[in-house]
C-alpha cells in the first residue's frame, strides 16, 4: 500500500517535473499593442488569420536580402502605403513575417499601412532584441501580444472574426478573408507580474519568463537622445497566472 502511494507521489513530482522541463527555453518577445496597434493588428492577421508562424528565427540576413524581402512583402519602394494608404495615419508599411527572418522566404507575406512611429518601435525593439538578446544567428524567438484587449487593435482576439478591414494586403493584393472558425488557432491568455495581460499560443506555467517591450522615461530618452536611441526598451517579465 505504502509503496504504491510513494509511487503515485514519484509519478506526479515526475510528471511535474517533465511539465516544466517541457516549456520551451526559446525567449518570447510581449508587444505592447496599446502603444503599437496597427503593428499587433497586421502581426495578428499573420498569425491567427493566415495561419503563420509565431515562432521566428533571426538570420542575420544581409541588407540585401531583407530589402528583396519587404519588395516581395509589397512594401519595397513606391509601395502602397502613403498617399494611397486606407489608413490616413498609415505612412508605413508594414510586413509580416518581419524582413529580418527566415520564415519571410517561406509565405507570402502580408502587409499592413501603419503610422511611421509604429514602425520604428517595432524595428527598433527587434533590432534591440537581436543584440542582446540573441546575439548570433541564428536565433529563434516566439512573438506574444500585451494588451491585445484594446479597442485600435484587431484580429488577436476570439470574437474578432478574419474579416478584411480593406488594410490587410498579400504583396500588391488584398488579403481574401481569413477562416471565420475564431479557435482555429490556438490562443492562451494570461496575467504577467507587471500587471499587463498578454497572448500566447505557448502553454505557459506561472514563473515562466518573457521579455516586454516598454516605453522609456523621459529621463532615460534625454540620456541616449543624442546617440539616437529607441525610445522603446525591453524588460524581464514573468508569467502570474493564466486568465
Amino acid at each position: 500500500m505504502y509503496h504504491q502511494i510513494w509511487a503515485l507521489a514519484g509519478l506526479s513530482i515526475y510528471s511535474l517535473l517533465n511539465r516544466v522541463a517541457a516549456q520551451p527555453d526559446i525567449p518570447e518577445v510581449v508587444f505592447d499593442c496599446s502603444v503599437t496597434p496597427g503593428a499587433c493588428t497586421n502581426m495578428c492577421w499573420g498569425a491567427y488569420c493566415s495561419g503563420y508562424e509565431v515562432l521566428l528565427s533571426f538570420d542575420k540576413a544581409s541588407k540585401k536580402v531583407k530589402r528583396d524581402r519587404r519588395a516581395k512583402a509589397g512594401c519595397g519602394k513606391g509601395n502602397r502605403c502613403g498617399d494611397q494608404s486606407p489608413d490616413p495615419d498609415g505612412n508605413s508599411c508594414d510586413e509580416y513575417p518581419f524582413a529580418s527572418v527566415e520564415e519571410a522566404d517561406k509565405v507570402q507575406q502580408v502587409n499592413r499601412c501603419i503610422p511611421g512611429s509604429e514602425q520604428d518601435s517595432q524595428g527598433g525593439t527587434l533590432s534591440s532584441f537581436y543584440q542582446n538578446s540573441l546575439k548570433s544567428a541564428p536565433g529563434q524567438f516566439i512573438v506574444g501580444f500585451g494588451n491585445p484587449d484594446d479597442s485600435a487593435v484587431q484580429y488577436c482576439n476570439y470574437d474578432q472574426h478574419c474579416l478584411n478591414d480593406g488594410n490587410q494586403f498579400l504583396g500588391d493584393d488584398l488579403a481574401p478573408d481569413g477562416p471565420q472558425d475564431s479557435k482555429k488557432h490556438k490562443r492562451n491568455y494570461y496575467r504577467l507580474e507587471s500587471g499587463m495581460p498578454f497572448l500566447s499560443t505557448r502553454d505557459l506555467l506561472p514563473g515562466s519568463k518573457v521579455k516586454r517591450v516598454v516605453k522609456r522615461s523621459e529621463a532615460e530618452m534625454t540620456l541616449i537622445k543624442r546617440g539616437g536611441g529607441n525610445p522603446f526598451d525591453l524588460v524581464d517579465d514573468v508569467v502570474l497566472a493564466s486568465v
